[in-house]
């Protein structure tokens, strides 16, 4: 009888630590997309105050080249660093993924060396 509580209590311990590993590996991934979506309004933002510009500097300047505008190369500047930002972050997601993914191999290799007979240690008669 001894053994089914231990193992229930053993099922119970895997259960919760699991539930916690993950949490946390959704809970750091649900900030970063909240960053993300952050950013992106950011650059939405940025994209349509380029087009502001761009109109602007269309409609005054006739045969200007607005790749010299200084006010429309900061904003080009400042979208490419926006999307670089999201780029780093989704990055971000799939690193803390590939780790959350080896910790649970790790885990699992553990698992099976404890409950693999030891074929090393000598026999005894």
């Amino acid at each position: 009888m001894g053994t089914f509580w231990q193992d229930v209590k053993q099922s119970v311990k895997k259960g919760v630590s699991t539930a916690a590993d993950k949490t946390e590996e959704y809970g750091k991934i649900g900030k970063i997309k909240l960053d993300i979506m952050n950013v992106e309004k950011q650059l939405d933002k940025a994209f349509r105050e380029l087009g502001e510009k761009t109109h602007e500097g269309l409609k005054v300047k006739t045969k200007a080249n607005l790749s010299e505008d200084g006010k429309i190369k900061g904003m080009v500047e400042k979208i490419d660093a926006l999307k670089k930002n999201i780029s780093d972050k989704k990055a971000e997601i799939e690193t803390i993924k590939k780790e959350a993914e080896s910790k649970k191999d790790k885990k699992e290799e553990k698992k099976e060396k404890k409950t693999k007979p030891d074929t090393d240690a000598p026999k005894s008669k």
